[in-house]
């Protein structure tokens, strides 16, 4: 028989976000400390259709650092954009919606888990 350590209880994190209503910088989720993401994922609903000044694509950050999930997104088409990094927090952390000039909307979801563990056998 083997027993195994595992992670039991996923969390969800999902944020409708208006992006004319947003500044940069703007801190859409706040993680728990201990908090181990698995995914982090935009999703644009409504493309940008302001005139005037060209949208600056849309970059997902954690904390201070304005593109660390996701770089360079183009927000003028629909469509869905998921990030490869996994990472642990070991403080309280936030997931941050970084543009300018945009009147998008995007659904932001990042999926993680805390540090409750149960034991398994096999």
């Amino acid at each position: 028989m083997y027993q195994q350590q595992v992670k039991h209880v996923p969390y969800l994190a999902k944020a409708v976000i208006n992006l004319d209503e947003t500044i940069k910088g703007y801190k859409a989720i706040v993680l728990p400390a201990g908090a181990e993401i698995l995914q982090v994922s935009v999703e644009i609903k409504t493309p940008n259709t302001a005139g005037g000044k060209k949208a600056t694509p849309l970059n997902i950050g954690l904390n201070e650092v304005e593109d660390f999930f996701i770089k360079d997104i183009d927000l003028s088409a629909e469509g869905t954009h998921t990030s490869a990094k996994i990472t642990s927090m070991n403080e309280k952390s936030f997931v941050s919606v970084n543009t300018e000039n945009s009147n998008a909307k995007i659904i932001l979801r990042v999926l993680y888990f805390l540090k409750s563990e149960i034991m398994t056998e096999y």
